[in-house]
């Protein structure tokens, strides 16, 4: 719950052991993030087709950076 109340996330790692701090760490940091995207939604399910077919686009649309053109990206193994 965050501070003001108005606003929470739960969130549920399946797989690990709770008793391991990195495992709190790692789900307080991810209900964060998730606080601070603000989603509209619960699931995909909710989500209208519009929206969904809008990202697409979106996507399909941004420019592709390539590590090799770009000098800022860390080049991988294969590329070197």
């Amino acid at each position: 719950m965050h501070s003001d109340t108005k606003l929470g996330v739960l969130i549920a790692l399946g797989g690990v052991d709770g008793s391991m701090p990195e495992v709190h760490t790692l789900g307080r940091d991810l209900a964060m993030q998730i606080a601070a995207a603000a989603p509209d939604f619960l699931t995909r399910d909710e989500v209208p087709a519009d929206k969904i077919n809008a990202a697409g686009r979106l996507s399909k649309s941004a420019p592709r950076l390539k590590a090799s053109r770009n000098p800022q990206l860390p080049r991988s193994p294969k590329a070197a």
